[in-house]
């Protein structure tokens, strides 16, 4: 599904914009925090956004060459869940931002980052990494089924754009 918007797949994209998008959907799953707190109705809408920031998640890491496995929905901490988290979880999407860039001008030839390449993807790699676990740490505290999310998100989008593309069963 991803040729259909990015005929190039993953390269139709920079890493700067790949982590920006991850950025932007870390954002959402912010915003949804800040309207419903703890209520009972923040589920639905933050298992959306997490199943989002998972998809982009992954999405980065063909980019960077990486498979994932299960490393980016496994649970991992604990955290604790409370604005500390949250706190954590913005400043780990901008600095996977600021190793975009980074990116981007090591693969632009541009000298002045101070590491190569292959240490940048590692390092954006473990960001990467610890953004998938507070996100685990998130869903888990809401009893959120991940890659349930996933699935439902993903059937949605294709079903809104006419998509074939199904991770879940059709509706008939």
């Amino acid at each position: 599904r991803c040729a259909r918007w990015h005929p190039n797949g993953v390269d139709d994209w920079s890493p700067a914009e790949w982590t920006n998008a991850v950025a932007g959907e870390v954002g959402e799953v912010i915003e949804v925090i800040l309207q419903h707190g703890r209520s009972d109705a923040i589920v639905d809408p933050l298992a959306c956004e997490i199943a989002d920031v998972l998809t982009y998640l992954d999405l980065l890491a063909a980019k960077l060459g990486q498979r994932p496995g299960g490393a980016l929905t496994t649970e991992w901490g604990p955290w604790p869940v409370d604005a500390e988290l949250y706190l954590a979880l913005s400043m780990n999407a901008g600095k996977l931002c600021d190793l975009g860039k980074k990116l981007n001008r090591s693969q632009s030839g541009l000298v002045g980052n101070g590491v190569g390449g292959d240490t940048l993807k590692g390092l954006a790699w473990d960001r990467m990494v610890t953004v998938a676990r507070q996100l685990a740490t998130l869903a888990a505290f809401h009893q959120i089924d991940v890659w349930g999310a996933i699935v439902r998100k993903f059937d949605a989008v294709s079903e809104r754009n006419g998509f074939d593309i199904w991770l879940g069963e059709r509706a008939s």
